[in-house]
């Protein structure tokens, strides 16, 4: 399925997943979908894997799971948000309480982003499992 035909499903609340793996919607398209997502009631999962989003697309889509209440799964891995997207993240998992499982993988997240993520997670009771594999985190401690 599409960029558009996924809005337009998403905007009258007729879907319950998002399947948008590896289809390049980039920062522009992370934007529609956010304002799309910020109110709807009926998504409860989205795969929004290998999109190229950064941390410009991830704000947008951060500032939405503030607001959602469905959304329990989110897969946002290898979109090249660093440490500054996961302190977007981090802020909305401090507000987000549906968020069960979360993946960030190879996403260029270092110790900062790390540290920020945890402290969400002392916050947020609900995150059962967030997946960080692949990441930078840990990576330039002095041996």
């Amino acid at each position: 399925m599409e960029l558009e035909q996924v809005l337009k499903e998403v905007k009258a609340d007729t879907i319950t997943k998002i399947n948008l793996w590896d289809r390049g919607i980039g920062g522009n398209g992370a934007k529609y979908l956010a304002d799309a997502v910020k109110e709807n009631k009926s998504i409860t999962e989205m795969n929004l894997d290998s999109n190229n989003i950064g941390e410009n697309g991830i704000k947008y889509l951060a500032d939405a799971l503030k607001e959602n209440k469905s959304i329990t799964k989110i897969d946002l891995s290898s979109n090249k948000i660093g440490d500054n997207g996961a302190k977007y993240l981090a802020d909305a998992l401090k507000e987000n309480k549906s968020i069960t499982r979360m993946s960030l993988g190879c996403n260029n997240i270092g110790d900062n982003g790390a540290k920020y993520l945890a402290d969400a997670i002392k916050v947020n009771k609900t995150i059962t499992s967030m997946k960080l594999w692949g990441n930078n985190i840990g990576a330039n401690r002095d041996k």
